[in-house]
């Protein structure tokens, strides 16, 4: 085994599946030096970034599921990362995400399922991994709350501000029933002082001049009642919602303590 190629092949090592498997291989070849192989795989895991870890975490698993496809009698490299798997889930355990931690209960229930490691060490392994997952599962629940807080009151403020601009809306609309009166009334006027007039065809084009803007002011009164209708349509839509999600967020709070209680 080439020593200085496998420190490069690790130390370049990414989450591209091609890249661990081509790792995993390679290692895989030389069974007669698993327990150096697992000390260089092991050192670079204690020592890389904790958002990295994960990457030899897939690595170690790879090589074990090519160990057990290989079915040596003396498994090598089982006995190699079986007496650091404790030491180095415990190390894992720093890991900020909860999809790393995860994933390493998914390769656990991998080693599970194919009996690679016996039922009891399978179970310590989910001990090691179990607080700091709980731990990781309650954070990320705090966090989904306060996201949940906000979008409420984000809604509330929108809410809040629709109800102004379904005011200012109303405004119009008694103001177009305003000018409509006030044309009704020059209206009213003009036919009751139509005989007065000596010029006709000014007192023509004053008629004309008011009908179009009683009619301009008539189109705007009716596009101003179908926005207002529509604002109370959705009102009424968005008030359901708000109140249901609110039922349901108070319901998956009550079924989260209630979990809580069995466990305590």
């Amino acid at each position: 085994m080439d020593l200085n190629q496998l420190e490069c092949l690790l130390q370049q090592l990414t989450e591209a599946k091609d890249q661990i498997i081509k790792t995993a291989n390679y290692c895989s070849a030389y069974p007669e030096s698993a327990q150096q192989i697992s000390s260089m795989i092991e050192n670079e895991f204690t020592q890389t970034r904790k958002d990295k870890k994960r990457i030899y975490l897939f690595l170690i698993h790879q090589i074990i599921l090519d160990e057990s496809q290989q079915r040596r009698q003396d498994n090598p490299f089982l006995k190699a990362f079986g007496g650091k798997l404790k030491k180095l889930l415990g190390d894992f355990c720093i890991v900020d995400d909860i999809k790393d931690l995860e994933s390493a209960y998914t390769m656990i229930k991998r080693w599970e399922r194919d009996l690679i490691f016996h039922p009891q060490f399978i179970q310590k392994l989910r001990s090691i991994l179990q607080p700091k997952y709980d731990q990781l599962k309650q954070q990320q629940e705090t966090f989904n709350a306060l996201n949940q807080t906000d979008a409420s009151a984000n809604k509330v403020l929108q809410h809040n501000i629709q109800t102004v601009q379904q005011i200012q809306q109303s405004h119009k609309i008694y103001k177009y029933l305003q000018q409509l009166a006030d044309i009704d009334s020059k209206t009213l006027e003009f036919n009751c002082n139509y005989d007065k007039f000596d010029e006709k065809t000014t007192s023509n084009q004053d008629l004309q001049a008011l009908i179009q803007e009683g009619e301009q002011c008539r189109e705007q009164l009716i596009q101003s009642i179908i926005h207002l209708q529509q604002y109370y349509i959705e009102m009424a839509i968005q008030g359901e919602n708000l109140q249901s999600e609110f039922y349901q967020g108070m319901q998956k709070k009550i079924d989260y303590y209630k979990e809580k209680k069995k466990e305590w």
